[in-house]
């Protein structure tokens, strides 16, 4: 009897760890290199929300999640953060980086949080995001792109990385439009891009627009012309620059 337990048990478990690989091997709402996905890599995957993250708010406590930001449901409104107060922390954060040609450009907000573009002020050229989140108003690097792909401030959170100036990308402004244009015509056949393209060490960022408003975001990679779609927090709901 005890026997065609123990073998009863160990059957359930064995079927249970093979339906668990199946299931967690499948794409999931996140973002990653040449799709939306569930874990970073190629072929349509990337981190979902909620993998990675945690950050430094106001007061530069650690911020929410277990290895996760955007672990909130899309839905979920959170509070409004003014627009002044967003710049505090920007400018906090700032202070951190002891580099004083950056500067905060404009936010973009998602229902759970908001993200702020810095870009220096002696190239125009943008430098990375932070999020920061609607519950804990926590303020991390913002992940994805601006991290694997930024060859110049990706070093300041994952090292070892070298860079020369965004004019050196093989792959021109132009190019990179072409391709970004050629790719969300499979992902959102309905969708097109703003005319705003964001150059960074390493890439280019686009805005997707369905039905004329901002929605979601489309990198190129500078040198290999590779793309990656950008949607952790759900969509967005406004682009804001900073007077």
């Amino acid at each position: 009897m005890k026997k065609t337990v123990f073998f009863l048990c160990l059957a359930i478990f064995v079927g249970f760890t093979f339906f668990s690989s199946i299931v967690l091997s499948q794409p999931g709402p996140g973002y990653g290199p040449n799709g939306p996905g569930m874990m970073w890599g190629g072929g349509g995957t990337g981190y979902g929300p909620g993998m990675m993250g945690g950050g430094y708010g106001p007061g530069y406590g650690m911020g929410p999640g277990m290895m996760g930001w955007g672990n909130y449901p899309y839905a979920y409104p959170g509070k409004k953060i003014d627009e002044n107060e967003l710049k505090q922390i920007a400018q906090n954060y700032l202070h951190t980086t002891g580099n004083p040609d950056l500067t905060f450009t404009g936010y973009i907000e998602y229902a759970p949080g908001y993200a702020i573009g810095f870009k220096e002020k002696s190239s125009g050229i943008h430098a990375f995001e932070i999020y920061i989140d609607k519950i804990y108003e926590s303020a991390y690097p913002e992940m994805g792109p601006y991290m694997m792909w930024n060859t110049k401030y990706g070093h300041m959170m994952m090292g070892n990385y070298s860079y020369g100036s965004a004019s050196q990308m093989s792959i021109t402004e132009k190019k990179a439009k072409s391709l970004a244009e050629e790719y969300i015509k499979s992902l959102l056949p309905n969708a097109s891009l703003d005319n705003d393209i964001e150059t960074f060490y390493g890439f280019y960022e686009f805005v997707i627009k369905v039905d004329g408003k901002p929605y979601s975001h489309l990198f190129v990679n500078g040198y290999t012309g590779q793309d990656w779609y950008w949607n952790p927090h759900g969509p967005i709901i406004q682009i804001k620059k900073f007077k």
